[in-house]
């Protein structure tokens, strides 16, 4: 009778949590600083969602870039021939330092979608990898940016659903215009009123960068931000 030796292997802390957690949550407060600026932040019901571009971003302060592997057709049988419907992509984060491959991840872009019907091939091509590059990147960073406030699905695989947002939706969650009567009290009841915590933390960071507030209004609207939105 033979015996199979099964080697073990221990899952350990490598580094000290307490560290790292706090190089995650300067990662987390560049990257709300970075979104706040946007001239059109993707949100759609309250909550911000990061585009490929801001995905690369964060990917920046890890030492992580996106390549894609590969794009194929995906085609279907037609009484007219092959017809080709949508593309798949395949793309992996790498360490730029080492070269090592941190991450991989598939995508699709199709006709089917109502947004996408009736475009050329070559942008069906391009959503594909920019799909997969940005899933990439949410496999191994999505923490970082719930940590911020935001929501870890890429935007561009919310495509077909947040075209149907309203104008009236989207006005009730865009940032004051220049001019507004952005007080202390306006920011400190936004804040507490706020469906969501990204929403909450989007106007803490807007509250802090303006002019119109002095230093002691801007630890109070802190103060409630914590508050109401620190413990969750």
């Amino acid at each position: 009778m033979e015996t199979a030796l099964v080697e073990r292997h221990e899952v350990e802390i490598v580094k000290a949590p307490a560290e790292v957690l706090a190089a995650a949550q300067e990662a987390a407060k560049a990257l709300q600083a970075v979104i706040t600026g946007k001239r059109r932040p993707v949100v759609f019901n309250g909550e911000t969602y990061l585009e490929f571009e801001d995905w690369q971003t964060v990917g920046k302060f890890y030492g992580l870039t996106a390549q894609v592997e590969w794009t194929k057709p995906l085609s279907e049988a037609r009484e007219s021939g092959t017809e080709i419907i949508g593309y798949e992509a395949q793309a992996i984060i790498v360490h730029a330092m080492t070269g090592q491959v941190i991450s991989r991840a598939e995508s699709m872009c199709m006709r089917e979608e109502k947004n996408w019907a009736g475009k050329p091939l070559f942008q069906l091509r391009s959503m594909a990898q920019t799909r997969a590059c940005a899933k990439a990147f949410r496999n191994v960073l999505a923490w970082v940016v719930v940590l911020a406030g935001f929501k870890p699905t890429p935007a561009e695989e919310m495509d077909g659903v947040m075209k149907d947002t309203s104008t009236s939706e989207k006005a009730t969650i865009s940032p004051p215009l220049p001019g507004d009567t952005n007080t202390a009290e306006w920011f400190m009841k936004e804040i507490r009123e706020a469906k969501t915590k990204s929403m909450a933390t989007q106007r803490n960071i807007e509250a802090h960068k303006s002019d119109k507030i002095n230093q002691d209004q801007k630890t109070q609207i802190q103060d409630a931000y914590d508050e109401k939105w620190g413990g969750k």
